[in-house]
């Protein structure tokens, strides 16, 4: 096998493959997966937007362990999408999170 220099994007369904059996039609957010899928959301985001990554608090991470994620993966997707595309700094705040999942009610 040869390798090369080329750049590959990877679809967030090839990163959840890593973390065991998932109903990919539903695949829901286990809490001890939570930090690496908001990382990789976010990194993904701020690549697209080509803006340097913001910060996840650690509050904000607590507030996202804790939720019940009802929606599954993509719901926590598509609010990391929103969060940064509203972000004002350079950190992701729990408050943040609140207010568009209020939003999203």
């Amino acid at each position: 096998m040869v390798l090369t220099d080329q750049v590959y994007s990877i679809d967030w369904k090839g990163i959840l493959l890593l973390f065991g059996p998932f109903d990919l039609a539903n695949p829901l957010v286990r809490p001890g997966d939570i930090p690496l899928l908001a990382d990789y959301f976010i990194q993904q985001q701020a690549e697209r937007d080509q803006k340097v990554a913001p910060e996840l608090t650690s509050e904000a991470l607590d507030f996202m362990q804790t939720y019940p994620w009802p929606s599954n993966v993509r719901q926590m997707h598509r609010l990391m999408e929103q969060v940064m595309l509203s972000l004002d700094g350079d950190r992701i705040t729990a408050d943040a999170i609140k207010a568009h999942l209020q939003e999203a009610a």
